[in-house]
């Protein structure tokens, strides 16, 4: 019993020690020789064992193989009625269900979390539950939620000195910075996340740092900067395809469209199978959407909008609310342009301004209604045109405020085409 013992304690304090995106296949085995010594009968360490195992094959197979094992140290926990093991196999089971109307569903299980911790005095359960809620209230586009699950999760991180949760409010603190245009702030906030992170020996406050840095080089126009450390992020990372389908867009937005094509056709290919179904996917498809509009492939970009219509409505979140990339409705947007659906992209960038509007996410506001804009001008229609110069004049102005160089220069060169002033060095200004 003393060896066996031993043998659960030493699987379980290695797995709390698991990275992100890296299958650790000696603790697969140690696992399973754990597994195996404490035997089939019900158990509260069986169901922390198989929980353990589900977490760490999450990046092999999340649907296939990560969610039976969450779903049984589930229903073993239940069974013998232990509140510990029961939080532990909620929390490993957060990030499987996937499909769009899959909120309710983590909120639940946060939820559940935050009860099983608070009656077992689990501190750390508690804390890592307001985190997880934030994360779905992002998703769903409520900011002022948002904002009362960061101040709770800060408060409870500092009051507990926590530091593997402390670098991580810093790091929510530059997500909600970005949305509000503070984008020198937000990397302020980003670069304090990731150093904070590191000296809590956090690997996951790497690749917080790489999201946000992506997003913010995006909005300032300056994405070829980041193509070497990405490149490095695919190698380290190749569990998580969301690194390689960054890569792709990254290139499409740096003009590199036969690099991008390259990557794209050997990474995805023809059914997109190649990108996992687990909490990536979502993140990963929005990049690949909008490279596949930028590199013209309109084959993938009829399949790309199929399997995104779904999710409309929601807010494309990676991680654990690492940033906050824009509406799904934008890139359906985007997609439909591409096919020449005018109509249906209309409606659709409509739906991401009134999102982007309600959140208050002031770049991707500007950057929706330059899109809108331009499918408003392709229309022909004179109405329209008046319509999208205006939403042309508030996105060049809030691209300018906030220091969103990239955004005020489409707003710009698109302004300029639309009033016939087409091939005027856009780096003057007109008013």
């Amino acid at each position: 019993l003393g060896d066996t013992d031993r043998l659960v304690g030493a699987a379980m304090g290695i797995a709390l020690l698991s990275e992100a995106g890296v299958v650790d296949e000696a603790l697969v085995e140690l696992l399973d020789q754990a597994l195996e010594a404490v035997g089939p009968e019900p158990s509260a360490e069986r169901a922390s064992l198989l929980s353990a195992k589900a977490q760490e094959l999450y990046w092999v197979d999340a649907q296939g193989i990560s969610a039976p094992l969450a779903a049984e140290a589930v229903e073993i926990a239940r069974q013998v009625g232990d509140p510990q093991a029961l939080a532990t196999a909620l929390l490993r089971r957060y990030f499987i269900p996937i499909e769009p109307d899959s909120q309710k569903e983590r909120l639940a299980l946060a939820d559940e979390m935050l009860k099983l911790g608070e009656a077992c005095e689990d501190r750390e359960m508690v804390v890592r539950s307001h985190a997880y809620k934030l994360r779905e209230y992002l998703e769903l586009g409520d900011i002022p939620a948002v904002d009362r699950e960061l101040s709770t999760y800060a408060r409870l991180a500092e009051e507990l000195r926590m530091p593997q949760h402390i670098w991580h409010t810093f790091a929510l603190r530059a997500m909600r910075a970005m949305i509000d245009g503070e984008l020198e702030e937000a990397e302020e906030l980003a670069g304090e996340a990731r150093r904070r992170g590191e000296r809590a020996e956090q690997p996951l406050a790497t690749q917080y740092y790489g999201v946000q840095l992506i997003l913010l080089r995006r909005f300032q126009g300056r994405t070829d900067e980041l193509l070497p450390a990405v490149r490095e992020l695919v190698e380290h990372y190749p569990a998580i395809p969301a690194w390689r389908t960054a890569l792709i867009t990254l290139e499409a937005l740096g003009g590199h469209l036969e690099e991008g094509r390259l990557e794209l056709e050997r990474f995805v290919g023809e059914d997109f199978s190649a990108i996992p179904r687990d909490a990536n996917w979502l993140p990963a498809m929005g990049l690949i959407g909008e490279a596949a509009v930028m590199l013209g492939d309109t084959g993938r970009a009829a399949r790309l909008y199929e399997q995104l219509l779904p999710y409309d409505g929601l807010v494309i979140v990676p991680a654990r609310a690492a940033a906050a990339q824009g509406s799904v409705a934008r890139v359906l947007g985007l997609l439909a342009r591409s096919l020449g659906r005018l109509d249906d992209a209309q409606r659709h960038l409509e739906g991401a301004v009134e999102m982007a509007t309600r959140m208050g996410d002031r770049p991707f506001l500007a950057e929706a209604r330059v899109q809108l804009a331009q499918v408003l001008l392709g229309q022909d229609r004179s109405a329209n045109r008046s319509e999208a110069l205006e939403l042309l004049s508030e996105a060049l102005s809030s691209a300018r405020e906030i220091g969103a160089r990239w955004i005020a220069d489409m707003a710009l060169e698109l302004r300029l085409e639309a009033q016939g002033l087409a091939g005027v060095d856009i780096t003057t200004s007109i008013d």
